[in-house]
């Protein structure tokens, strides 16, 4: 991993014994990002325990992958930013609207005790939803765009 992170940031391999503090978040948010991308789970006692926060890369992968941002569960895209209720959700932009990935358990807890509160407690970051993820939201796939 210390060599993938290395070619993926374009700097030599160090040893862990005497790297600095970037070095090492840098290496950690690497394998995290490995993690999402290879869909391996990630337990929740990890990232509790380690007090970990995932960036905004992170999440917003987690969101494709419907992994829960607290605990690692299989996730639903929750809309912090509210989409109303009655309108076709298929049919809507959710572009601009921020959210957060979250299984059930999670999903009924923001719910139950409201966005702020949620968001400071487990120290998650929502994303903006991009016309890419708008799709994936809809369709439940990712599209290709021309931007990519």
């Amino acid at each position: 991993m210390q060599q993938y992170n290395a070619n993926l940031r374009g700097i030599e391999v160090e040893s862990m014994a005497t790297c600095d503090m970037t070095y090492a978040n840098n290496l950690i948010d690497t394998i995290i990002g490995f993690c999402i991308d290879h869909d391996i789970p990630i337990s929740g006692d990890v990232i509790k325990d380690n007090q970990y926060i995932f960036n905004e890369k992170q999440v917003y992968m987690m969101c494709l992958k419907r992994v829960c941002v607290v605990c690692g569960n299989r996730a639903d895209i929750h809309h912090v930013d509210s989409v109303g209720r009655g309108y076709n959700r298929q049919k809507i932009s959710h572009v601009g609207k921020r959210v957060l990935p979250l299984c059930r358990v999670h999903h009924n807890e923001i719910h139950n005790i409201g966005n702020d509160k949620f968001i400071n407690q487990y120290h998650v970051i929502p994303v903006e939803v991009d016309d890419k993820m708008d799709y994936f939201i809809k369709r439940g796939k990712i599209k290709v765009f021309k931007d990519d």
